[in-house]
C-alpha cells in the first residue's frame, strides 16, 4: 500500500465505526448523528494527511492546498487535482474521488443498519 493511501483507509474504517456507534447512540435516519462532527474532524485530518503525502510522492509543492483540502473538501480537492496533475489525470482522479465518497457512504450505511439490530 502506498503511504498516501493510509489516510484513506483510516477514513473508511472511521466511517464504518462511526456508522455502527451512531446506531448504538440512537441516531435516527434523517437527523444529525451524534458522532457527525467527530467523523468530520477525522476526515479533515485524514484528507490533510493524504494531500501532504500525495504531494510528497509527486514532488509537488502543495502550499496551502493541503490545509484547504482538509477544510473545504468539495471545492479544494478538484483544485488540488487540477493543480498537481494533467487535465486527463485530474478528471480521472475526480471520478475516483467520487467513487470513494460513494464507498464511504455505503460503508457508513451498512455499518449503521447492521448495528441497529444489536442495539
Amino acid at each position: 500500500m502506498k503511504p498516501s493511501s493510509r489516510p484513506l483507509v483510516v477514513m473508511l474504517l472511521a466511517s464504518g465505526i462511526c456508522g455502527a456507534l451512531n446506531a448504538g447512540l440512537g441516531a435516527k435516519p434523517g437527523q444529525l448523528p451524534p458522532l457527525f462532527f467527530v467523523l468530520g474532524v477525522i476526515d479533515a485530518i485524514c484528507l490533510f494527511s493524504w494531500c501532504k503525502r500525495d504531494a510528497e510522492a509527486r514532488h509537488f509543492q502543495s502550499g496551502a492546498s493541503a490545509m484547504l483540502v482538509g477544510l473545504a473538501t468539495p471545492l479544494c480537492i478538484p483544485y488540488y487535482f487540477f493543480r498537481s496533475r494533467s487535465f486527463g489525470q485530474a478528471c480521472l482522479m475526480l471520478l475516483k474521488a467520487l467513487l470513494f465518497w460513494v464507498l464511504i457512504s455505503v460503508i457508513y450505511s451498512l455499518a449503521f443498519l447492521a448495528s441497529q439490530s444489536f442495539f
